[in-house]
Formats: structure tokens, C-alpha cells, sequence
């Protein structure tokens, strides 16, 4: 079966029983029911008028206590939306008016809803200044009749969900949607899926009563959503609903989906190669892949590359498997992958032979390629100290990925080669874009003091760096909880059970992360810098959603990578598909940080990792200096 994760979309999702987090979602919920009783008002901004189409409207800022309250110059950037797209965007001028700035507004036809944004600055000499009402915006929608046109609530659910720059905000997301159904009742059939994810990811008790008497009710003989609804059942520990339906789909329909995906699941799952060939032509012939209407099926594809990856391990030939392989990105994909595994197993030839053939696949036209395969061989000459037949591969993944991972392959290669000042070119221009790793650092300062220079490294590096974000204090300082939770206790990787009250007077920060998450190992170098720098704070890291043995490979992990933290093992919940921190911290998905203070008191939520080192530094050390205060 479909991993419950993937079909509710990317982030795992959330179901809180923690009486604490729910009283805070029902105070967040609260607060936004009460903005929505007031749908032409924010603190700072307000309309003088509900908008509708055709009709002027004063729009009146007051900037105290934002991070514009300062500035001579106001705008206002304006975007008008549709269902599910901006259809207009201007920038207007503000007038002063005492403490206040004032401009006028004419919603557009077409248009459901406004976002507005003041700024300031955004010339070629000042930087632009945002106030985005702390990440959740100023949003209204447009009315006719006196009622919200069909679509403006929605369309603000769907600028809650993390878009267009603002923050994930999941209570938010969800009372838009719900009040979108509630003047728009059609709009329940219309995002049904969406609409139940929420009420899924709600901490909130009677958003699962709800869901529950929603899917009770859902009188359906489709197949697809009888899949689902069997689904979420079972995510939701109503394991008798789910056992029920998952019998009916078999002997419905024994063909279908739910079928398919547990024969599939069971080839994936079989050790022995002879009976996982046996049960894989035996899937094939009952399950054909369909003819692809573009991209190809993602689930034969992953079928397909992990039957030649045990035919490799089995010493059996991969290509029988390589040529179902109907993307050239996924044989690529698997040809690197290859590669890597004889490079781990200190085979050079082979791993050479694969990762030159995932080199020749590789299409160099295509806008987001593959390049796997380039940084595979790049790394291979490296270990063979084979530096100029290296260079040019490291140095096209670079120049098509800017990624950190070429970027220091490309740098060890042209220093390994004698060419150490492009290397210090490369990095330094990281440096100044703010794109360099805490290793690419690291490197540049070894590569500066071999070449030797009057000027001391650290003022070297200073002149490189961007300036500082000096309204990040200010709005980190703005969005500080403070959010009550209760004592709970996990294990670490010793066995020996670790108690969060036994912090009470210390900063803790909890990561949770997974061996699987690469964007949170990626970000695991900025952490630990972060801990060199604050060693009175207490920093845990919680792997949660492992699959298999959890502790097997949280240590396999810590004895490879070597980083000197304490790692907790989060429980799973019995009876559903959750874990026991990830829970009672509410987290949405992986990689997330939640930030206590001396009380134990949540102050700072934090999620996702873009691949900026200085980034996740700079704001954890803001966080940190914000509750040493």
C-alpha cells in the first residue's frame, strides 16, 4: 500500500491528543474565528469599507510597532486574486496622515480576494522592508451581496498552507476552509481531499469527531475514494472500518487499486530474490503498467529500480529490470545509485563502469536534470587522486546545480589539483551570496591561511559576508510564543530514559529529524556549530518515523557522521499511525525545531531547511539571545 504519508501530501501529518497543544490550537483557532467576524480589520490595517467589485474603499496603516514604524517612505504592494492564482499586482504609493498612512483600493472583477503588503525602501542603495503581518499577511476577501464571493476563503487557506512567502499557519488553513464551505457548500465536494487532510492534522478533538462522522456518511461505491476513506480510517486507528473496508475492496474489486498496491508492497517487502521474481512476474501480469499520459507511473518506477538494485545485491543482472525504466531521469537515477553502492563496497571498477553510464544518460539539456551521476564519477577520480579527470564533471554539476554538495566536490578537486586559488574564488563567492555550507567555510579558511595574508582570516570573512538582517531581532522578537506543555520522556540511543522536566532551567532546543530526511542531515554541520556556540543550551535531537529498526539505524547514523549530539528515539503511538514527541509537540513534519525556554515554556517554532547554513544559524542564535536576555 501507498505510504498513508505520501497520499496526504509531502509533510507527515499531525494528530495532537495533548491537551495543552489543543488548548493553544483552540486559542490560535480562536483568534483567527475572531479576525474573521471583522474580515475588513488587522491591528495595523484597516478598511474602511468590506470590499466588492467596483467600489473604492480607504485602506488605513498604522506602522507602531511594526518594522516600518521608522521609515519616511511608504508603499503598499497589492495582489488580487482568483480562485487559485494572483491576477493583478500593483505598487501604490502611501499618503501620511498623522501617525497613519492612507491610499485608495478598487477590487478588480475577477478578482476574490486582496493580499496587501507595506514596504519600504527596495531601491538599488536600500533593502526593501517587509511587513507581512509576521508571516500571516493582511488578507481580505471580496464580497458581492453582502457575502464573501465563492473561492475567497479558500484562496486564503491556500496562502496559509506556507505560499507566497508567508508561514505555514495549519489553524488558520483550516477555519479559512472551513468558513469557504460554510458560504460555499459546494466547495466541500470541490476540495474534499484537502478539506479532510486538515481535519486530519487537526490537534483538535472534535476535528477528528468530525472527520470520523464525515467519512461515516460518505455513501459512496466509487473505488478510488473508498480506498481513501479505508485510508484514513486506518491512519486514524479505527482499525474495524478500516479492516472492514479493505475486505469489500478486495472482493469488489479484485483488480483495483487497494489490491495492487498491497501485492506491490509485498514483492518490495520479500527478502528472498527467487520468490521476490516469482511475486514480481506474478504482480506483472496481473497489474500491467499503464501507458504513461507523461511522466511515468512513480510507483513502477520505484518497483522497477528496486528489483535491480536486489537483482545487483543477488549477483543477478539488473537490466531486465533497467529496461522498464521509461524515464531517462530514473535510469539515471538508478546507474548513480549503483555506482555508489560498489563505492561503498570499495569497488572501484564497477562503481566507475555504473557511474559512467549514468553520465552518458545524463541529459545535459534538460532544465531541472539529474546530476547524481557527474558528482558520483567526480567523487570517484577524487578518492583514485585522478584530480584533472575529476575537475570537469564536479565543475558541470556546479554550474547546473549550485548545489553545496558540487560545490565542495568542485573546490576539494581544484585544490587536490594545485589550482587552490579558484577554489578560493568559488568559495568566497558563496560566501557573499550566502550560499556557503559551515564545511565550504571551513575549507576557504584553510585554503586563505596556507596562502597567507596580512589581514587575519575572520576579518577576511567579514568583508565577504552580507550585511545583517537588522529587522530579524525585531520580528523574531514579535513572533515569540508561549506555549504551555507538559512533561514527557523518550529514550536515547543507550537505552537510558531521558526526562524533559530534568531541564527546567536550561534553553532546549528539539530537532526532530529522521535518516531519511536528507534536508535535515544537510542542515546537521549548522547545528552543531550552533551547539559549539552555546554549550549551556540543551540541544536533543528526536528521530521520529523511522521505518525498521529505529535504533539500529539512529546508531549506524551516529557512528558514520560522527556529529556530537544526544539523540532521542521517539515512540510510535499504539493504535495509530503517529509518533508520541512528534505528537505532543505538534509538529507538522520533518525537519522542525521547537525551542523551550528556562520554564519549559515552547517560544520559538521553526521548520524546513532550504540549504542555508548561515540562515539556520543566524536565526537559532537570534532565538537564543532572545531568551538569555
Amino acid at each position: 500500500m501507498k505510504n498513508f504519508f505520501l497520499i496526504l501530501g509531502s509533510s507527515i501529518l499531525l494528530l495532537a491528543s495533548d491537551a495543552a497543544a489543543r488548548t493553544d490550537y483552540r486559542m490560535q483557532q480562536q483568534k483567527v474565528s475572531n479576525w474573521v467576524a471583522d474580515t475588513n480589520s488587522y491591528a495595523s490595517l484597516r478598511l474602511s469599507a468590506v470590499l466588492s467589485a467596483g467600489n473604492g474603499v480607504k485602506v488605513t496603516y498604522t506602522p507602531a510597532g511594526t518594522v516600518l514604524v521608522t521609515q519616511a517612505a511608504l508603499n503598499a504592494h497589492v495582489i488580487w486574486y482568483d480562485k487559485d492564482h494572483p491576477t493583478n499586482e500593483q505598487t501604490i504609493p502611501m499618503q501620511k496622515n498623522g501617525q497613519q498612512w492612507e491610499f485608495m483600493l478598487t477590487a478588480p472583477p475577477q478578482a476574490v480576494m486582496l493580499r496587501i503588503t507595506p514596504t519600504a525602501g527596495g531601491s538599488e542603495k536600500l533593502k526593501e522592508i517587509v511587513d507581512d503581518n509576521n508571516g500571516d499577511g493582511y488578507l481580505f476577501p471580496v464580497y458581492a451581496a453582502g457575502k464573501p464571493l465563492p473561492f475567497a476563503y479558500y484562496s486564503m487557506s491556500l496562502l496559509m498552507a506556507g505560499r507566497a512567502g508567508l508561514k505555514k499557519d495549519p489553524a488558520r488553513e483550516l477555519i479559512y476552509l472551513k468558513k469557504e464551505i460554510a458560504v460555499n457548500p459546494a466547495a466541500e465536494t470541490l476540495f474534499r481531499s484537502s478539506y479532510f487532510n486538515m481535519l486530519a492534522n487537526s490537534p483538535e478533538p472534535d476535528d477528528k469527531v468530525l472527520l470520523l462522522r464525515k467519512l461515516l456518511a460518505w455513501k459512496t461505491s466509487n473505488e478510488d475514494e473508498l480506498t481513501l476513506n479505508q485510508r484514513y480510517f486506518q491512519f486514524l486507528g479505527e482499525r474495524h472500518a478500516a479492516d472492514s473496508l479493505a475486505t469489500l475492496l478486495r472482493k469488489r474489486f479484485p483488480n483495483g487499486i487497494f489490491v495492487r498496491e498491497e501485492q506491490l508492497e509485498q514483492v518490495k517487502a520479500e527478502k528472498d530474490f527467487v520468490q521476490k521474481n516469482r511475486k514480481f512476474d506474478a504482480f506483472m501480469k496481473q497489474f500491467p503498467e499503464p501507458v504513461a499520459k507523461g511522466a511515468p507511473d512513480y510507483e513502477y518506477t520505484g518497483l522497477y529500480q528496486a528489483m535491480g538494485s536486489a537483482a545487483i545485491e543477488n549477483g543477478a543482472s539488473p537490466e531486465p529490470y533497467i529496461a522498464k525504466l521509461q524515464g531517462n531521469r530514473d535510469r539515471v537515477v538508478f546507474f548513480a545509485k549503483t555506482a555508489r553502492y560498489y563505492q561503498q563496497r570499495q569497488q572501484p571498477e564497477p562503481a566507475m563502469t555504473w557511474a559512467r553510464r549514468g553520465v552518458q544518460a545524463t541529459d545535459t539539456t534538460a532544465s531541472f536534470g539529474e546530476w547524481d551521476a557527474y558528482l558520483t564519477l567526480a567523487s570517484l577520480y577524487l578518492a583514485q587522486q585522478q584530480y584533472a579527470a575529476g575537475i570537469p564533471f564536479a565543475a558541470t554539476a556546479y554550474a547546473h546545480t549550485k548545489s553545496k554538495e558540487a560545490a565542495l566536490l568542485y573546490v576539494n578537486l581544484l585544490v587536490a589539483d594545485g589550482k587552490s586559488a579558484a577554489a578560493q574564488a568559488l568559495l568566497a563567492y558563496a560566501v557573499k551570496t550566502g550560499k556557503a555550507s559551515v564545511q565550504m567555510k571551513a575549507q576557504l579558511k584553510k585554503i586563505y591561511e596556507k596562502a597567507g595574508s596580512a589581514v587575519p582570516y575572520d576579518q577576511y570573512l567579514s568583508s565577504l559576508l552580507p550585511p545583517p538582517d537588522t529587522n530579524l531581532r525585531r520580528e523574531w522578537r514579535a513572533n515569540m510564543l508561549h506555549e504551555t506543555v507538559t512533561g514527557i520522556s523518550l529514550k536515547d540511543t543507550s537505552g537510558k530514559t531521558v526526562q524533559l522536566a530534568d531541564f527546567k532551567g536550561k534553553i532546549v532546543v528539539l530537532d526532530f529529524w529522521a535518516t531519511w530526511c536528507k534536508p535535515c542531515i544537510q542542515s546537521f554541520p549548522a547545528m552543531q556549530q550552533v551547539m559549539q556556540q552555546h554549550p549551556e543550551v540543551v540541544f536533543l535531537f528526536i528521530a521520529t518515523f523511522e521505518t525498521g529498526d529505529a535504533l539500529k539505524k539512529v546508531k549506524q547514523f551516529s557512528r558514520e557522521k560522527m556529529f556530537p549530539f544526544r539523540y532521542l528515539l521517539d515512540e510510535p503511538l499504539k493504535g495509530e499511525s503517529n509518533y508520541k514527541a512528534f505528537t505532543h509537540f505538534r509538529v507538522p513534519s520533518v525537519p522542525y525545531k521547537v525551542v523551550l525556554d528556562k520554564s519549559g515554556v515552547i517560544r520559538f517554532r521553526s521548520g524546513g531547511f532550504e540549504g542555508n547554513d548561515d540562515a539556520l544559524i543566524t536565526e537559532l542564535n537570534t532565538m537564543l539571545r532572545l531568551l538569555e536576555e
